[in-house]
């Protein structure tokens, strides 16, 4: 982890102008892209076994895939975080406990 974690690079910004203050909220967008039903049961159901991963991991490609050739940069890190309620053994019950576990998983 500490590898990929030593490559990050913060995505570079739309208006070079903001560099000093950020991105501003009138500059954002927003893309929708709908699929039908029967394309969506053939990704959630069908698609990951060819690879034999799980939807996520697909999912996850294809943003990573996006924001490459949207940057021009090869390689993207991705923060993924996780709740922390996964099962870890059977010697650990923390159906007691109280809080969120959340952890970043560099991706």
């Amino acid at each position: 982890w500490l590898s990929v974690v030593s490559g990050y690079r913060p995505l570079a910004l739309d208006h070079p102008s903001h560099a000093e203050q950020g991105s501003l909220a009138g500059d954002r967008r927003s893309e929708s892209v709908v699929l039908d039903k029967s394309y969506t049961t053939w990704l959630l159901s069908s698609v990951h076994h060819a690879y034999g991963t799980e939807i996520n991991d697909l999912l996850l490609s294809a943003l990573s895939k996006t924001l490459n050739e949207w940057s021009g940069v090869d390689g993207t890190t991705i923060g993924l975080e996780g709740h922390g309620r996964s099962y870890v053994s059977r010697d650990m019950d923390t159906s007691r406990t109280v809080g969120w576990f959340t952890n970043v998983y560099p991706l």
